[in-house]
């Protein structure tokens, strides 16, 4: 029985059937295959520095899958340089009441919130900025159910290929 000779509450059913079975394996958490393709394709990148790659299957190609790469990122982070300075500066009315308890507990804390909340940065504290490199965000997995069906024409159940709109 072909996939398009079934009413469309039949053609639902095997739809829901399938998509119930494949849930785990395109799953990109756990165990399931997406996310060991996932794992592999993070590996290409980082060893090659490639981000595309095309799926082929019987010589015919059917889908890509990808590595989506943050942009590099630049922010300021704030280097203790001269703790005499700082020191002074905490000893004066302004950074006795800036610091409180909290802040001799977390120092470091205490001068990037204070440099944050205010815009001021205080006496022994000089300002650096950091370059943040691309990271791996995720991937991407495009696939023309189609192409799939006429690269495995003969492979796979009737029902199935219909599904996937290549009988």
């Amino acid at each position: 029985m072909r996939f398009e000779d079934l009413i469309e509450m039949q053609q639902l059913a095997v739809a829901q059937a399938v998509y119930e079975r494949m849930g785990s394996v395109v799953s990109k958490s756990g165990d399931g295959l997406r996310a060991k393709v996932d794992e592999q394709v993070i590996g290409f990148y980082e060893a090659t520095g490639a981000k595309n790659y095309d799926i082929n299957i019987a010589g015919q190609k059917v889908g890509t899958m990808g590595v989506t790469v943050s942009k590099e990122s630049e922010r300021t982070v704030l280097d203790l340089t001269d703790a005499d300075a700082l020191d002074a500066w905490l000893a004066t009315d302004e950074g006795v009441d800036a610091i409180g308890q909290w802040a001799t507990d977390h120092l470091r804390q205490f001068v990037n919130d204070y440099v944050r909340d205010t815009g001021e940065i205080p006496p022994g504290v000089t300002p650096r900025t950091v370059v943040d490199p691309p990271r791996v965000k995720g991937t991407t997995l495009r696939v023309e159910p189609a192409k799939v069906a006429r690269a495995l024409r003969g492979e796979l159940p009737t029902a199935v290929a219909g599904l996937l709109g290549g009988a």
